[in-house]
């Protein structure tokens, strides 16, 4: 597991919601992931279905499988704060569909931020998704906007050895080219800040000197960049 150090995990992460006010960009999902509190994603009016109107949604994708710790959402600065509640957190896998945990939150949201916690160990969760469900006694309750979705916890790391795939992990991303070689089981996710030239210049060291060799500044990766960078070498560029 990769520990990312209080690391917000959602910034600037790819986002959608089940409409846009006006259809505008003041109002586009990635305002709730953009770090400025005085932005905000908002969806449109509720949708009308046969059986009454479809759930209001917004959705950020962490682009790996992680094991979600906490949410902190903040509620919009100007005005209509009352409406951020009764609403549910959902996590999915890698796989956008299966539900991994939930939780249902019946409490109103603070302009300061307010924490959930108590996420299920090893959640694997790859989407974060918040539900607003329709609210027949007030109707205009049934938007969904936010300022901000913090996400915070960590990348899985599973150190089965197979296919690989090396991400960043931190604000850059390492090889993002050869995330297209990943599949969705993401058999291995290594954290680093370091260029891919440099990772390369390491991988060949490995393959001249033999397993044994290791740089001493990348101690941190251990047996398990030993056992592997072979394979990820061959993974990436094969």
């Amino acid at each position: 597991m990769v520990d990312l150090e209080g690391k917000n995990i959602a910034l600037n992460k790819p986002t959608k919601q089940s409409s846009t006010f006006g259809n505008s960009d003041s109002f586009r999902p990635s305002n709730a992931v953009d770090g400025n509190i005085n932005t905000i994603s908002h969806t449109s009016d509720p949708v009308s279905i046969p059986r009454g109107f479809e759930p209001a949604w917004w959705q950020v994708d962490l682009e790996f499988p992680s094991e979600i710790t906490s949410i902190v959402i903040v509620n919009r600065q100007d005005c209509c704060e009352d409406r951020l509640n009764d609403f549910y957190i959902k996590l999915y896998g890698a796989d956008g569909s299966t539900v991994v945990d939930e939780q249902s939150i019946r409490t109103a949201v603070d302009k300061e931020g307010t924490t959930f916690d108590g996420w299920a160990k090893n959640n694997q969760a790859q989407y974060v998704r918040i539900v607003m469900p329709y609210k027949d006694t007030a109707p205009s309750d049934s938007f969904l906007h936010m300022a901000e979705v913090e996400v915070y916890g960590n990348y899985m790391t599973i150190t089965d050895p197979g296919d690989y795939c090396l991400t960043g992990q931190f604000d850059t991303q390492v090889a993002k080219e050869a995330m297209e070689t990943c599949d969705t089981s993401m058999d291995l996710v290594l954290g680093s800040d370091m260029s891919l030239g440099t990772f390369i210049g390491i991988v060949n060291e490995v393959e001249e000197k033999g397993p044994d060799y290791m740089p001493g500044v990348y101690v941190l990766f251990g047996l398990v960049f030993l056992y592997s960078a072979l394979t990820l070498k061959h993974s990436l560029f094969h």
